[in-house]
Parts: C-alpha cells; structure tokens; sequence
C-alpha cells in the first residue's frame, strides 16, 4: 500500500482530504446518492400530481356549487346503501346520471322517485352535484392521498443528504487503494454511467464488488486496475479516485 500511496500523490491528496467543489458535485451521482433522489423526484412528482389533482377537484366542486344551474331531479333507480341514479332536464334534454355512491347520511333519505334538488354546470349537464356548502369539509382535508405522502417525500430528501454526506465522507477519510476490473456493464438508473464490477488489488478476497462510472470519464476493461478511494471494511462504498482529483 506504501507503493499506492507514493504514486498517486501528486494527484490524490492523502486523508483528510478537502471536499473541492468537484467533489461536492460529483457526491450528487454516485450510486447510492442517486438512487435516493431518482425516489425522491418520483415522490415528489406524485405529490404535487396529487395535490393539484385534489386541490382543482375541490375547487371545482365549490364552484359548481356556488354557480351552477338548479335542477330538480328524480331518483331513477337505486340500490339501497350502495348507490342511486338521478334523472333530470336540461334544455328539454332529458340525463340519465351514472350510479352515484350513496352517502351514509343519504341512506335513509332517498327513496325510488324522490325529487332531489341538484346544480348542474350549464356547459357540461353531465356534471352535477347533490351537495351544499354546509356539507363540505375544509379544503385541506380534501388532500389526504397528498398529505400521507409528504412524510415520505421528506424520508427520501433526508436520506439523498445522508448518502451524499457519507460519499463525502468516504472521498475525505478513506485511504487510495488499488482494484482490478472484472467486468463493467450499462447501469439501469444512469443510462450515460456503466457499473464498474471489481476486486480488490491487495488481499487474498475474490469477493466481488461494484461502482459507478460515466462513460465519458473512460470506461475500464476487463483486468485493468483502478484507483479507488475506499472504505477498507466496506469496499461497497468505494467511489472512483479520478472523479474527484
């Protein structure tokens, strides 16, 4: 390892060594940083889909009911507990509603031929609603799919910061050491890196592990020997030394 260490001087600063603004960047993309925050946006998107969705459905909803156009409607047919169809005019045009889910409140009130006072949006009679304003609940509890997520979504950012720090921590503490290349083949997460399939130079271990490279730093072949900055007792967190020098 003396030998290692005397060669790679003049380019690979010994321990502790100072996190550059190269270094800071390329945390980013490592292997277990990156797979942490491809989770984190994927979350992230799905809780802004789910919030926007929720928060124009109830916006909708309000202004339906604060504008649309009073019908009286008459229950068609229904299915006690379960659901109810309305049927009403628009325009002499007479609508036909889909099965409804039936509201525990509305289980004991509806009855087959009842007239019920709905709104219905004036340029889609398709849309209606059976509701009042008193029977709202506030808008934030409308965003439940969204709010269970937020939680995750901040699991996933604290752990991309977690990981980022202990690649960091590796490239500043861990010692210069040497690895032979086994094979290298395409990363499913990072279609311009390759994962970089090696064992270590030194010791009698056969034990095979792995890195990330992008392929435009170079692709190593097969038996080629690397320089790696690696933890010695957990060779899983070995980032490559030329991407941060």
């Amino acid at each position: 390892m003396t030998d290692i260490a005397t060669t790679f001087e003049s380019s690979i600063p010994a321990p502790p060594r100072p996190l550059t603004a190269k270094a800071r960047r390329r945390s980013w993309v490592e292997g277990p940083v990156r797979v942490w925050l491809i989770l984190a946006i994927l979350v992230g998107v799905v809780t802004i889909f789910f919030a926007t969705d929720q928060t124009l459905s109830a916006l909708q909803l309000r202004r339906l009911i604060d504008h649309g156009t009073v019908v009286n409607a008459k229950v068609s047919d229904m299915s006690r507990g379960a659901w109810f169809q309305l049927e009403y005019e628009v325009d002499g045009k007479t609508i036909t509603s889909e099965q409804t889910p039936m509201m525990l409140k509305r289980q004991e009130e509806l009855q087959r031929g009842q007239t019920v006072p709905i709104r219905v949006d004036p340029d889609n009679p398709k849309n209606w609603t059976d509701r009042t304003r008193a029977e709202l609940e506030p808008i934030h509890r409308d965003l439940v799919a969204a709010v269970v997520l937020v939680p995750l979504f901040a699991l996933t950012v604290l752990m991309v910061f977690v990981k980022r720090r202990q690649v960091l921590r590796v490239w500043r503490d861990a010692p210069l050491v040497q690895a032979i290349v086994v094979e290298t083949k395409q990363s499913s997460m990072s279609p311009l890196s390759r994962v970089v399939r090696f064992t270590m130079a030194s010791g009698t271990s056969t034990r095979i592990w792995s890195t990330l490279i992008p392929a435009r730093a170079g692709v190593p072949e097969k038996d080629e020997v690397i320089e790696l900055v690696c933890p010695p007792a957990n060779p899983d967190f070995a980032i490559v030394a030329k991407l941060y020098a």
